[in-house]
Order: structure tokens, then C-alpha cells, then sequence
């Protein structure tokens, strides 16, 4: 491939399988491109996600792919985007992966609209954990959880969508991780065992600290800044995040999916979501010792 050139390689009017033609390209990432297409039969709109070709025959790369087409194939549930079909279509010699398309607004963008009311921050919080609930209950845990990869479709909050399941990995024992080591995430999202503390175990209450932070944003209409380096991110994460800006009604609750260790945190999307209508099921959190109490040197009676 010369250099400098893009990686577009897939032409409008391309068929996949016979069924399914390339419209336009809607993203591109590290390991592949999306397009939107349609089905030619039905006249159904698809995304089709397609691995680059420079990496088409990384069996690394080709693994992770089939992985989550084979976790999207496991997952159905209205909160998660659709999967249609996985192939190494012969005509352009790369994984495809073809999937319902969302269209819709994503949260990084409605963040960029200011606060969220109170009540559609509930029903999208609601919905998005009943669908990690479901994805965790099968034993996948996302751990790229990003305001990028939940949209709302038509706009609506009832409607919100999870889009993209790029490294989910089976928390079977023995799945390995697929991508060796390198960090795949994003840092402003992580939880802090992802980022090596609390023994690095990363599980579900991972999802709960990730989704933690996409409310919290999307409550105050302005992103938390928690982390531009490994570094930063680390030390954001020694305790809760400031919720300045968050609807008080929401603060005891992210407070707990929150908490630095995860032996602290809600345990499952499923308490959290009991926790969003019945709020007397967040533990007390303990407050902060007050600062002036701490004495450097002993009081002159």
C-alpha cells in the first residue's frame, strides 16, 4: 500500500455476499472501516464493518473480529445493535461483519448540547445497563465503554443503542486477550483495574465504572476530564471524581459505581438499575475526613 494514501478501499456499488452493497464509509479506526450499505433484496439499511486491508490477514486481528461477531451473535437485546452475518467475503479477500445500522445521535454529541433532565438521564442509564446486564450475564464484558459508542437512535433516549462491541472479550477462563497486552481503550473511560490497580482483574464492575462516568457527563453536559496519560489517568482515579455539575438525585448512585476498588462498587448492572428507582439501595458512602481536623502539630491549651 504507497504511503500517504487512504485505506478506503471499498468502492460504492461493492456487493458482500452477493446481498449486501457498500453505500459510503461512516468511520474508520485502527483496525477497520464502516460502511453503511444495504441489503439489495429488502432494501434494508446495514452497516458493514470491514477489516483493513493491511491487517486482513493478521490472524490476531481476524481472531478479534470473529470474536465479537460471535459475541453479538450471543447478545440479543433491544439496547444492543443487531447482528446480521460474519464472512471473509471472496470478492475483497477481507473479514465483514454486517450489522443492523443505527442511526441516531451519539451521547459524545449530545453531551456537546449541555445537561441532560434528570429523567432521560435515568431512562438511558436504565437501558444501556439492562443491555451490559445481559452481555455480562453471558459472560462478556464490553471494556471499551465511550459516549461514542452509544447512540441514540432517532434522538431519543428510550432508544439508546450500544454500537460497538470492538474488544469485548469472553471472561471465560483461557479466552486470553486477544490483543496481547496492548491497552485497548480509551483513558478518559477506563476503570482503574484496567489500568493495572486492584490487581488489574477486569469484570463487569468494570462496565459500572465506565458507564458511571458516560452519565455523569452526559448529567452535567461536560465531559470529566480524567486522564490525558497513563499517569494522570491513574492518579484521577485514587478516589471518587468530583460530580460537580451531576443532578444531586444522581450523585449517591455514580458515587458508588465510582469507587476506586471494585470490591466497592454495585456489583452487577442489575443492582444498579434496582438503585436508579430505589435510591435507599445505595450503601452510605462514607464521607471524606473533614480536613480541618488534621492537626500537624499539638494544640497550646
Amino acid at each position: 500500500q504507497p504511503m500517504g494514501k487512504p485505506a478506503t478501499t471499498v468502492t460504492a456499488g461493492t456487493l458482500i455476499m452477493g446481498t449486501y452493497e457498500i453505500e459510503k464509509l461512516i468511520n474508520s479506526g485502527g483496525m477497520g472501516e464502516v460502511y453503511r450499505g444495504r441489503n439489495i433484496h429488502n432494501g434494508e439499511p446495514v452497516a458493514i464493518k470491514i477489516v483493513l486491508p493491511s491487517l486482513a490477514h493478521d490472524p490476531k486481528i481476524v481472531a478479534l473480529f470473529q470474536k465479537e461477531s460471535t459475541t453479538l451473535s450471543r447478545l440479543s437485546h433491544e439496547a444492543i445493535v443487531r447482528y446480521h452475518v460474519f464472512t471473509v467475503d471472496p470478492t475483497i479477500g477481507r473479514p465483514c461483519m454486517v450489522m443492523e445500522f443505527v442511526s441516531g445521535l451519539a451521547l459524545s454529541d449530545r453531551i456537546e448540547q449541555g445537561p441532560m433532565p434528570l429523567q432521560d438521564v435515568k431512562v438511558m442509564l436504565r437501558r444501556v445497563a439492562s443491555g451490559l446486564d445481559k452481555a455480562h450475564r453471558a459472560g462478556v464484558v464490553h471494556r471499551d465503554l465511550s459516549p461514542d459508542n452509544v447512540i441514540l437512535e432517532e434522538g431519543s433516549v428510550e432508544h439508546a443503542k450500544l454500537i460497538d462491541f470492538g474488544i469485548a472479550k469472553s471472561t471465560a477462563v483461557g479466552a486470553g486477550t486477544l490483543l496481547q497486552g496492548q491497552f485497548a481503550g480509551k483513558f478518559n473511560w477506563v476503570s482503574p483495574e484496567q489500568l493495572g490497580a486492584f490487581g488489574g482483574h477486569v469484570d463487569g464492575r468494570s462496565d459500572i465504572y465506565s458507564l458511571a462516568l458516560i452519565t455523569a457527563g452526559v448529567s452535567r453536559g461536560e465531559v470529566l476530564q480524567m486522564g490525558a496519560s497513563i499517569v494522570d489517568a491513574v492518579g484521577k482515579r485514587a478516589s471518587v471524581p468530583d460530580l460537580t455539575g451531576v443532578a444531586p438525585e444522581l450523585v449517591p448512585l455514580l458515587s458508588w459505581m465510582l469507587q476506586p476498588d471494585p470490591a466497592q462498587r454495585a456489583d452487577s448492572m442489575a443492582t444498579v438499575m434496582a438503585a436508579i428507582d430505589n435510591p435507599s439501595l445505595v450503601p452510605m458512602a462514607k464521607a471524606p475526613e473533614p480536613r480541618a481536623q488534621v492537626r500537624l502539630r499539638p494544640r497550646r491549651e
